[in-house]
């Protein structure tokens, strides 16, 4: 159920918010995931291809080649994700694409749109919320605020509705 509370900018104008779910907020992340797991795809597969061509064709170097790629492919894994999520949450619609088709987006504290800076500082922040037992992203489901520790580390809420 979505709680609906006022949001009070330090400019003193009242505006009513409702939270983003914490079911919608999970679903979202799983179509962003999506989305960048095609970006992976079409940007990796013609190295994977020209590595088993070339390992075919010129024997074991290329093939040790394509197992260098797999760490490579880790780090870009990371840094897509990275400019992903911060690019599009710092936007004037402060959403990613799986974020819009469930309505939400990601604000300040004073509900208006986040940096890059921000939006930075969430996404690494993930990462604290992923470990122990992605117990970071649990939390949202107990807070008033439907916030998970990496909104509140970096002082951003996810509510429904356009800026």
């Amino acid at each position: 159920m979505a709680q609906r509370q006022t949001i009070i900018p330090p400019s003193g104008v009242f505006y009513p918010v409702t939270y983003g779910s914490v079911i919608a907020r999970f679903f979202a992340m799983i179509l962003d995931d999506l989305f960048i797991a095609f970006i992976m795809v079409l940007a990796l597969l013609p190295l994977y291809i020209l590595t088993i061509l070339g390992a075919l064709v010129w024997g074991p170097f290329f093939a040790w080649l394509g197992i260098a790629v797999i760490p490579t492919a880790g780090f870009f894994y990371v840094f897509l994700q990275w400019i992903y999520f911060a690019m599009f949450e710092s936007t004037s619609r402060g959403a990613t694409p799986g974020k819009m088709i469930f309505g939400l987006r990601v604000a300040g504290y004073d509900g208006k749109r986040i940096s890059f800076g921000q939006a930075t500082l969430r996404y690494f922040c993930k990462y604290i919320s992923a470990f122990p037992m992605m117990l970071g992203f649990v939390m949202a489901f107990f807070m008033p605020r439907k916030q998970a520790l990496h909104d509140l580390l970096a002082a951003t809420l996810v509510v429904r509705g356009r800026s």
